[in-house]
């Protein structure tokens, strides 16, 4: 099992250097953007800080709609 992590590592180093789109229709955001705003009430519930989800809130409202999805 470590080899297996330790090749995920590796080959996830040069993955993440990539960046990659995905298009996305106004209701896919919508969706996205409620599934994380109930993860984010989950975590507050649970006593554990919210930043990481917050955040990808953050980014799921700033993205350029022309850009990821709206023709």
């Amino acid at each position: 099992m470590r080899d297996y992590n330790e090749a995920i590592t590796r080959k996830g180093a040069d993955f993440m250097k990539e960046k990659r789109y995905v298009p996305q229709s106004d209701y896919e955001r919508r969706i996205i953007v409620l599934s994380l705003n109930r993860l984010r009430n989950r975590v507050i519930a649970d006593g554990i800080d919210p930043i990481d989800v917050d955040r990808m809130l953050l980014k799921m409202a700033r993205l350029n709609k022309k850009r990821f999805g709206r023709v």
